[in-house]
């Protein structure tokens, strides 16, 4: 951790007697590195207002090939840049869609733009529905062990939102979903379960 957050950390586990957090990850992490005794799981949603909308397909995707698999979040060091390399040759017949800021050029130019991936660029958030509501598929391929983050990816609950298939790597709070998600371990079993649309 940052020197800087690690002290706050350290400073509101002096002074805050009950905390809360939205993945299990994040409590063993904040038990295990700050001592903290009382810690809630509160985990995240989705507004009913996201998917109560008139909703239409954007623009930018009316001549993008379906089946459309895509990722709505920022491109940044959480994402699996293999796997993603991978899934994109294995699959030529499918669109890979990002939408999203890009946060990390290194990631971003690690992606092989093959013909079949598709980057739109960041959407305010009031559009954002119509791209999640496009898909085929909605996908999680995030780092895990060393590279993951505690967390609750609200991208699940989003594409879960518009009752898509969502394909995700087993970390980062993904897990605490198997109900609802497909999780893959390889990349293969990944790659395997976009294709079982």
């Amino acid at each position: 951790l940052n020197r800087e957050i690690e002290r706050a950390y350290e400073v509101s586990s002096e002074n805050i007697a009950t905390w809360i957090t939205n993945s299990n990850e994040n409590i063993e992490f904040f038990k295990k590195r700050f001592k903290v005794n009382e810690i809630h799981l509160v985990k995240n949603g989705v507004s009913r207002d996201f998917i109560n909308q008139e909703l239409r397909t954007p623009d930018d995707m009316r001549n993008i090939p379906r089946p459309i698999v895509g990722f709505g979040g920022k491109i940044s060091h959480l994402l699996n840049v293999d796997l993603i390399n991978f899934l994109t040759k294995d699959n030529p017949n499918l669109s890979f869609v990002f939408v999203g800021q890009v946060l990390d050029q290194k990631t971003y130019k690690k992606i092989i733009k093959r013909k079949n991936v598709f980057f739109l660029g960041d959407k305010h958030y009031s559009a954002y529905p119509n791209y999640v509501s496009s898909f085929d598929i909605g996908i999680i391929p995030y780092n895990i062990n060393n590279q993951q983050h505690g967390g609750d990816s609200i991208k699940a609950y989003e594409y879960l939102a518009f009752n898509i298939k969502v394909v995700g790597t087993n970390g980062n709070g993904l897990q605490d979903l198997e109900e609802y998600i497909y999780i893959a371990v390889t990349h293969e079993q990944f790659s395997k379960e976009i294709k079982d649309k």
